[in-house]
């Protein structure tokens, strides 16, 4: 699958192709062409950690963590073979409690269920953000990432990045055991500023919770779209020219770039119309 959107939240909405065209919000009777979306890339949570890795939501080191809390739960070992009765002396029998049986675990829907019907609902949600609507529930979508996000020090920040590429597992230890401290002393970690305990910048890590990593990760994006990208550099592949009508930002110098990617769509209708040139020459003569 291509990453052409030039931003996370573009590239969620990129995951289904062809993609729909919305209407504009100021003229409702304006209808979309009728788009039929031939593939949904995602489709199962296997499917979303996948792509959340492949767009760079989540890291190498983060993928089995996610994994680990997706999987379905261990099988229970077979149950032991009888073993032939031995001859026994006759005991006097006296009345035993029996174990009440045990009763079937609750089924809530399972974690990567839950996570890929969030970042489906958040793929959902691109279309009338990006026209100014819906905005309190994405607010309320991301209040909930934050709640499940901690604020770290750059220093320790850098240090756990050195850990995770294998160049300075010293430090990254030193940071991890400051890190350890920090929680085991949630009074004074609530007590005392950032600042104070850190003395220095500090960032806000988005999904602590591998469960709901992705879909935290991508609420903020979302919302860092919303509120930073240049809005005049956002495009659409033109589907009424062949494109896939996904979204990407336009990073190129003088602004004009119109597929979403030139290896791609871009050399495609290119060559359609080419081949519908050189039919349209032989027919004419």
């Amino acid at each position: 699958m291509r990453i052409v959107g030039g931003h996370p939240a573009l590239n969620l909405a990129n995951t289904v192709e062809p993609r729909p065209p919305s209407p504009p919000l100021s003229d409702r009777a304006t209808v979309p062409p009728t788009v039929i979306v031939e593939t949904d890339h995602l489709t199962t949570p296997q499917a979303l950690l996948a792509w959340a890795l492949l767009a760079g939501v989540v890291t190498e080191p983060e993928a089995p963590l996610i994994a680990a809390a997706w999987a379905l739960p261990l099988p229970t070992p077979p149950p032991a073979q009888p073993q032939p009765a031995q001859p026994q002396p006759a005991q006097p029998q006296s009345a035993q409690p029996q174990p009440a049986p045990a009763q079937p675990a609750p089924s809530p829907l399972e974690a990567g269920e839950a996570a890929l019907a969030d970042a489906r609902a958040l793929r959902a949600l691109i279309d009338p953000v990006l026209a100014g609507a819906r905005l309190p529930e994405l607010t309320h979508r991301w209040s909930q990432a934050i709640a499940r996000s901690e604020l770290i020090a750059d220093r320790a920040r850098s240090e756990l990045v050195a850990d995770r590429a294998g160049a300075d597992r010293a430090g990254a230890d030193r940071a991890g055991a400051e890190l350890v401290a920090d929680r085991e002393a949630p009074a004074r970690a609530h007590s005392e500023p950032v600042a104070a305990r850190d003395a220095g910048p500090a960032h806000l890590r988005v999904g602590t919770d591998p469960a709901w990593m992705i879909p935290d990760r991508l609420a903020d994006a979302l919302v860092d779209l919303v509120r930073t990208a240049d809005r005049s550099r956002l495009r659409t592949c033109p589907l009424d020219e062949g494109g896939c009508g996904w979204l990407f930002l336009d990073r190129s110098r003088n602004g004009t770039r119109r597929w979403c990617s030139m290896e791609d769509c871009g050399t495609h209708v290119k060559a359609r119309r080419l081949t519908e040139r050189r039919r349209a020459r032989r027919t004419g003569s």
